[in-house]
């Protein structure tokens, strides 16, 4: 089993960039193109080599990104803004009611979903789902009293996670009309998956179910967030806990620790695949990688804050709080993670202050 000790795992990264300044979402494309937004607002794109592609200045922190051949969609700030994917260029922009949450496609037309959240009552008081054509054209708007904590398309249906007072699941139509359905517990929805033989759904009293309301598996903490493995599924407790679980449901492995502020499935590393937690105890920010299936762990780095986190079999990046993106490749970090004489030799600063300067000057 490959392990990576001590090594430096930021020197066997395929790229670190700069987005300058605190990352806030991350992209990935089937082409190998990187997208980062930031918390002032700021996109860039770089392609497969590396390179800067672009650069666009949006209205407000990005939260999420949604892609349509050579449409870019972004939620920043309260608006939903449409980008030329290849250049970067705004195409058309729509301030919605409250923040612009999360995006995404369903039937060829794209779907944002806003919130308004109240701070005299410390809670979301109204969220609406709004279907725009690739034009910028509305079509139309999808009120409700919850706050939708996930969105995610089906052949058939838009589906969406509810908070209080309904929780379980609103299922939309092409018309924006809505049918509720339950789930296995009447607690809300936190967060919510996709996967690759089921939709699976986590609740703030523990729960995790399936999207056909049957119950998957029970916890003490609320479920913060949820990701997929080819071996079933992980759930990132908000007491720290990470577990990991097959497809039916069963236990695989636990570990406990600070705060999980993202997890993802990432890069094969050699036959195995991966599985990176990023954590945070207040001060201080933690990357941890382990084989998703056994949960050996197989290398660590400390770095500030992470804020966003995206991979799949090939590669994995994460966007931090001082602007930097990094991003793993499997071949490579395969290799780095072979090499005994990675873990043994000494960083040199004059070299890494050389690298550090020849990233601002690719970066600009």
């Amino acid at each position: 089993m490959l392990t990576a000790g001590n090594m430096d795992l930021e020197a066997a990264a395929w790229m670190v960039r700069s987005l300058g300044q605190c990352v806030s979402s991350l992209f990935q494309s089937e082409e190998g193109d990187l997208i980062a937004g930031g918390w002032d607002g700021r996109i860039r794109m770089w392609n497969s080599q590396g390179d800067v592609v672009w650069t666009a200045e949006s209205v407000d922190r990005v939260s999420d990104f949604a892609r349509q051949g050579e449409y870019l969609f972004a939620t920043c700030g309260l608006h939903i803004v449409a980008f030329s994917y290849s250049d970067g260029k705004q195409l058309w922009d729509h301030a919605l009611e409250g923040s612009a949450d999360a995006v995404t496609i369903h039937n060829d037309q794209v779907m944002a979903v806003s919130s308004v959240y109240d701070i005299e009552h410390n809670d979301f008081l109204e969220s609406a789902v709004w279907c725009y054509s690739f034009a910028g054209e509305l079509q139309w708007v999808s009120r409700m009293s919850e706050r939708p904590w996930t969105i995610f398309s089906t052949s058939d249906e838009l589906v969406i996670g509810l908070g209080r007072p309904q929780c379980g699941l609103a299922l939309l139509d092409s018309n924006g009309d809505v049918v509720n359905k339950e789930l296995a517990t009447d607690s809300p929805v936190m967060c919510g998956i996709n996967g690759k033989t089921k939709q699976l759904f986590g609740h703030a009293d523990g729960t995790v179910s399936d999207g056909k309301g049957q119950l998957i598996a029970k916890y003490e903490s609320g479920i913060e967030s949820l990701s997929c493995t080819s071996h079933g599924f992980i759930c990132a407790l908000d007491g720290g806990e990470l577990i990991a679980n097959n497809s039916d449901g069963e236990l695989m492995w636990s570990f406990e620790g600070n705060q999980i502020v993202e997890q993802a499935e990432g890069c094969n590393i050699g036959d195995e695949n991966s599985h990176w937690t990023a954590r945070w105890d207040g001060l201080n920010g933690y990357l941890e990688v382990r084989n998703s299936q056994t949960g050996e762990q197989l290398a660590t780095m400390d770095i500030c804050q992470i804020r966003a986190m995206r991979g799949d079999a090939q590669s994995i990046a994460i966007g931090c709080d001082d602007g930097k993106v990094i991003l793993w490749q499997s071949e490579l970090l395969t290799r780095r993670l072979t090499e005994e004489s990675s873990s043994q030799q000494p960083v040199d600063s004059r070299k890494s202050a050389l690298q550090a300067k020849l990233r601002a000057l690719r970066d600009k």
